[in-house]
């Protein structure tokens, strides 16, 4: 059995192996979704690559975005993440389901053709149904508001979960990146904070 010394120490010829500041680290599936305190994947491939074989199971038991699965996959390991977080759960499930290209791009298609249809709008009396959060208008100007329902709508039409999955991912993703279309800044680096808007709101 490896003891944590083991894992500090084995094969590691110096700290500069583990040096990966310069690397691409959204390759495969990471960059899908945003998450606090993710580690480079470049970390865990090193430490599957020099712990495990092939075909063995490796446990991530803070499973988070799901880093340590998508690496497994890649190095022919067999994966089991755990997470309290029913988003991490959630990131990390449709970060590993394989989707076929033609079904990516038909739900591309759907999409185009369902908000084509649609005009959006601030005005919420024509049928979107917001969400009641509460204090909705300080963390999003009212239209924002409105075109995210509308998109949960659209998304809750597929029947293939994975794509929907996948879509709702998506979504989450457009509230919590850096750039969020929120009025909300450092999200994930830190706590929400409401931001000053221009007109003073």
């Amino acid at each position: 059995m490896l003891t944590f010394e083991d894992i500090s120490y084995k094969g590691l010829k110096s700290m500069a192996e583990l040096d990966f500041a310069l690397e691409d680290t959204l390759y495969l599936t990471h960059g899908i979704h945003p998450y606090p305190a993710k580690f480079p994947p470049q970390i865990v491939r090193w430490a599957i690559k020099k712990f495990t074989v092939e075909g063995e199971l490796v446990l991530d038991p803070m499973v988070g975005s799901g880093t340590t699965l998508v690496e497994c996959a890649a190095e022919k390991r067999k994966g089991i993440g755990i997470d309290i977080d029913p988003l991490a759960r959630l990131v990390s499930m449709v970060k590993t389901t394989p989707i076929e290209n033609h079904s990516l791009k038909l739900l591309e298609e759907n999409i185009n053709i369902y908000l084509s249809k649609l005009q959006f709008s601030a005005d919420i009396d024509k049928g979107i149904i917001l969400p009641n959060v509460s204090n909705l208008s300080l963390w999003f100007l009212p239209q924002v508001a409105v075109q995210l329902a509308l998109l949960k709508e659209v998304i809750s039409i597929f029947e293939d979960e994975r794509l929907k999955n996948l879509c709702m991912v998506v979504l989450s993703s457009l509230i919590i990146a850096k750039d969020s279309v929120s009025n909300a800044k450092d999200i994930v680096q830190t706590r929400p904070h409401k931001c000053q808007l221009s007109n003073g709101h």
